[in-house]
């Protein structure tokens, strides 16, 4: 049964673009994925909202993770609909009337995740709790007070890589069941990684002014981010390419967020620059979008454009060359993601 008009209204009203992608998706995968974007955007209305202490913050993070787990467990205990409604009361009184409707279906949401298949019903709940996870150490390490809470590009990545890239690993998931030409190797995987590093850097970059003026410093290196752009750029555009055309559905989506990021490069940087927003025009993006979907199963196409727009970017055309001068801690890493990738072969941390 599919809930996509129960999510329509909800993904219109915390993102339009975001919605719009999803539209074009096939059932079953537009109903998995609207609810999956929508149990994420409940997790970034924790981080962003204004706690008056860490603590309070910290239980509402444990109490989704707990709800969120137990949603997928036969022999998990039903949380109570008092223990909602308290959860529900202790976010501040500040956050979006949107964001608050988001709170109020939280358990609609959970109910809903024991009706997908078994695959897809792994799928959400490892990756949203592994997002979770990584937010609760994030949240910990790094209270937002404190001035560059992710000074360098290698902590930039790892935080990208806990709120985007297991995104791009849900997605991969979820689209593979549906066609087992899907490669889901490691390869792969790393390559929709790469896809939610750079979607993510995009918009860190595009919200710089915004995150900072709030606390939360998100940009050790404006420049470094950008070097690294090209890499993920590469690798995403790689995975677009290894989506096969009986999910054209899904290389539209994909490819309607890769192209659009890329577009949006110039105008992210001249608003940085001159320190007043400049966005893409409505008939750039029309014509951008229609152009995309009509030839979406032309990859030399594609690649025509993915070349003209990534002029854009600046950088190394191999990972190696980016590196970190101070080793970074990850051990944390390994209770946090319980996925299946192997965190030490992503050379973007090391």
């Amino acid at each position: 049964m599919s809930h996509y008009n129960c999510y329509k209204k909800h993904l219109e009203n915390v993102s339009r673009s975001f919605s719009f992608c999803i539209a074009e998706l096939n059932e079953p995968l537009r109903s998995q994925v609207g609810l999956a974007y929508i149990l994420c955007r409940i997790l970034d209305t924790i981080e962003d909202a204004h706690w008056s202490h860490s603590s309070e913050q910290s239980s509402a993070y444990n109490f989704f993770l707990n709800s969120l787990e137990a949603s997928g467990s036969t022999n998990s205990p039903t949380v109570l609909k008092s223990s909602f409604e308290q959860w529900q009361s202790s976010f501040p009184i500040s956050i979006p009337d949107t964001e608050k409707a988001l709170l109020l279906d939280f358990p609609l949401f959970l109910s809903h995740i024991k009706e997908l298949s078994e695959n897809a019903q792994k799928a959400v709940v490892k990756s949203v709790s592994n997002m979770a996870r990584g937010m609760i150490h994030f949240s910990k390490t790094n209270p937002f007070a404190e001035k560059n809470i992710l000074p360098s590009l290698p902590e930039t990545n790892l935080y990208c890589f806990f709120v985007a890239g297991v995104v791009g690993e849900l997605l991969t998931d979820l689209a593979s069941e549906l066609d087992n030409n899907f490669n889901r190797d490691s390869d792969g995987l790393k390559k929709s990684v790469h896809f939610g590093l750079f979607l993510q850097k995009i918009n860190i970059l595009k919200d710089q002014q915004t995150d900072e003026s709030e606390g939360r410093f998100f940009v050790g290196s404006r420049e470094q981010i950008m070097t690294s752009l090209k890499i993920d750029a590469e690798l995403s555009f790689a995975y677009i390419l290894s989506i096969p055309n009986s999910l054209n559905d899904y290389k539209i989506f994909c490819a309607w967020s890769f192209y659009l990021a890329l577009l949006s490069i110039p105008f992210i940087q001249k608003s940085w620059a001159e320190k007043k927003s400049f966005k893409i025009s409505r008939t750039q993006v029309f014509l951008t979008l229609n152009s995309v979907k009509s030839n979406i199963e032309d990859n030399r196409w594609l690649e025509n454009l993915f070349l003209k727009l990534s002029n854009n970017l600046v950088g190394p055309t191999q990972i190696a060359v980016i590196h970190n001068n101070s080793p970074l801690n990850i051990d944390w890493v390994f209770d946090s993601y319980r996925g299946d990738l192997k965190i030490k072969e992503f050379s973007f941390i090391s």
